[in-house]
């Protein structure tokens, strides 16, 4: 009867160690093997994702930024042009300035240089008479 008793006692002994080893195991095993899968199933998912996502948005957003951009500084453009072109200048006041203009030559002219009579200057200016 001791003997069977000892088998018995060690049977049982042997199978919770094994079935507490074996779960030990298998927990450490699985838990590090789904970490790992996990983490690269992830970061790859992610990463895919991401770069597709970042990829399109800053297309989409790129495109309209430059589109609206262009098509704002070609308006401004093309309303330059047709103000050089088409807006008529008035050729009265145009003429004005260019008097003021010369008169303000003539008198530039006159206090730099020291006029003798009769002497013309590149200016096209007459010195006075004195």
């Amino acid at each position: 009867m001791s003997l069977s008793f000892h088998i018995t006692d060690l049977s049982i002994y042997l199978s919770v160690c094994l079935s507490v080893c074996m779960s030990v195991f298998l927990s450490i095993y699985l838990s590090i093997c789904l970490s790992v899968y996990l983490s690269i199933c992830l970061s790859v998912y992610l990463s895919i994702c991401l770069s597709v996502y970042l990829s399109i948005c800053l297309s989409v957003y790129l495109s309209i930024c430059l589109s609206v951009c262009l098509s704002v500084y070609l308006s401004i453009y093309i309303c330059i042009i047709y103000m050089h072109l088409f807006i008529p200048v008035d050729s009265t006041s145009f003429t004005t300035s260019k008097r003021a203009a010369q008169r303000i030559l003539q008198e530039k002219v006159h206090s730099n240089f020291s006029c003798h009579r009769g002497m013309n200057t590149s200016f096209s200016y007459r010195c006075p008479i004195s």
